[in-house]
């Protein structure tokens, strides 16, 4: 699946979070996206909601506990 089927809020969060993992430390956690510049004005429930559906596109992981709140590009 491209990014081409991705919404408009999908995309700022994924390159979001491709902006802020690195090849040394994957793992990018929720307060480190909650505070990236280009999401401070996304609603929660947006971000949240484009989380679980980047996870169900397999493109975004979730790390831990389903609670842990720890992410990583697929």
């Amino acid at each position: 699946m491209g990014m081409e089927t991705l919404s408009k809020a999908e995309k700022l969060l994924f390159t979001s979070l491709a902006d802020l993992s690195t090849p040394a430390n994957p793992e990018v956690s929720i307060d480190q996206i909650i505070a990236h510049p280009d999401l401070k004005s996304m609603p929660a429930p947006t971000m949240y909601k484009c989380l679980r559906d980047l996870q169900s596109k397999g493109m975004l992981q979730k790390i831990g506990s389903p609670r842990s709140g720890i992410y990583r590009l697929a």
